[in-house]
């Protein structure tokens, strides 16, 4: 997806957030939730994979009528090129004479949709396609908003090239390019059912990509989602951890799951779980003190927690059961995805209320009691540190 100003286009894909460590006021807690995944990642990359199938099926040829099947054959009678579909990582690949370190698909790509007509698949590198002698298009003028290797310019797909080539460091690039790079990666991750190490690369790539490209928003929603899912596909230890940045309208993913988890089988909220709650929802209310201040309004809020609730929060069980679709950045594909915890469906929190008002009230006190000390900091950015700041803090952050 290329960035163009203006209106944002409604897009298929929410997004997520950016993963934080969380620093509990009671780490030797026994008792404390950790989340269980379980078999949540094995159901979801199989029902992924289902959902493709037919989809896939269509692709081939299987399924369509005599006139389409002939129309197929004919389009696809086009002579294959050395290399076609997937390179994995460490396997280069010249293309314009341009070494490219693997992860990219190349050949001649194949058609999405249940006709001979359908589109292209985006991520396929088609080598028999012209390229311009240079790539000068970095700011992607040329780019369609949901770009294709096919589609693009030729000084488009040079300049993608090169930045392929360049090892994919360039984050000042229009997103379009990175993304074009990306519905590969995701396409390789939940269709091709790849081997569970190439997985964990992709994870790995996608984390990198999305903080290389952390000032572009849409890169911030699409790629997190995809995180999201893949990182409980993998069962990612790293983020079975709160989080408390989201840039989508909805709750994480992996929140969700955690949360519904615990609730699901009758497991108390800690304070770090209920600031990722309150944090990540749409609904909060945050003044300056809580922004200027974060990690004090964090520790205060963590600490009034532990004071109301020393035994943590048992919240009561909603009746939705969590339902989970992924549609793919590219639009190529997607799925219905089953979530279980202990092999009981995970319930939906998205719709409880309760939890977040507690939160809002404790989040209230927090920013009243920092307020003084944030608006030190308003007339002096240096100021922290300091005994006059020092002075301004609440006594339990002393």
């Amino acid at each position: 997806m290329a960035e163009k100003s203006g209106p944002e286009k409604a897009s298929p894909i929410p997004s997520s957030s950016k993963v934080g460590r969380a620093t509990n006021p009671r780490p030797d807690k026994s008792g404390q939730f950790r989340p269980d995944f379980g078999r949540v990642g094995q159901i979801a990359a199989e029902a992924v994979r289902r959902s493709t199938e037919l989809r896939q099926q269509l692709d081939r040829g299987e399924g369509l009528s005599p006139q389409a099947e002939g129309r197929r054959q004919t389009s696809s009678a086009k002579p294959q090129g050395r290399h076609q579909g997937w390179v994995p990582k460490g396997q280069s690949v010249t293309i314009a004479s341009r070494t490219i370190d693997g992860m990219v698909y190349v050949g001649t790509p194949p058609r999405i949709g249940s006709s001979s007509y359908g589109e292209r698949c985006r991520a396929y590198i088609d080598p028999s396609l012209s390229v311009a002698p240079v790539g000068s298009d970095k700011n992607g003028d040329n780019m369609p908003y949901w770009p294709g290797y096919t589609s693009i310019p030729a000084v488009c797909r040079t300049t993608y090239l090169d930045w392929l080539a360049g090892g994919r460091q360039d984050g000042t690039i229009n997103p379009g390019y990175m993304f074009l790079f990306f519905y590969g990666l995701e396409r390789r991750f939940l269709v091709d059912d790849a081997p569970e190490s190439e997985k964990r690369d992709i994870l790995v790539e996608v984390v990198r990509l999305k903080e290389l490209f952390s000032k572009n928003h849409s890169a911030q929603r699409y790629l997190g989602e995809f995180i999201d899912l893949a990182s409980i596909i993998v069962d990612d230890a790293d983020f079975k951890k709160p989080i408390y940045k989201n840039w989508g309208w909805e709750l994480p993913l992996t929140l969700k799951v955690a949360l519904g988890g615990a609730i699901t089988n009758d497991m108390p909220i800690d304070a770090d779980w209920l600031l990722s709650w309150f944090m990540c929802h749409n609904e909060k209310r945050l003044r300056t003190p809580a922004t200027r201040c974060e990690n004090e309004f964090m520790s205060l809020f963590r600490h009034k927690f532990v004071i109301r609730y020393p035994n943590d929060l048992t919240v009561s069980k909603p009746r939705k059961h969590l339902e989970y679709s992924y549609r793919a950045a590219s639009g190529e594909f997607d799925g219905d995805i089953p979530i279980s915890a202990n092999g009981k469906p995970v319930l939906d929190i998205s719709g409880l209320r309760k939890p977040v008002e507690i939160a809002q009230k404790i989040a209230d006190e927090a920013m009243d009691e920092l307020d003084k000390f944030s608006r030190y900091l308003g007339r002096n950015p240096d100021g922290r540190g300091t005994m006059e700041a020092q002075a301004l803090l609440p006594a339990e952050l002393w």
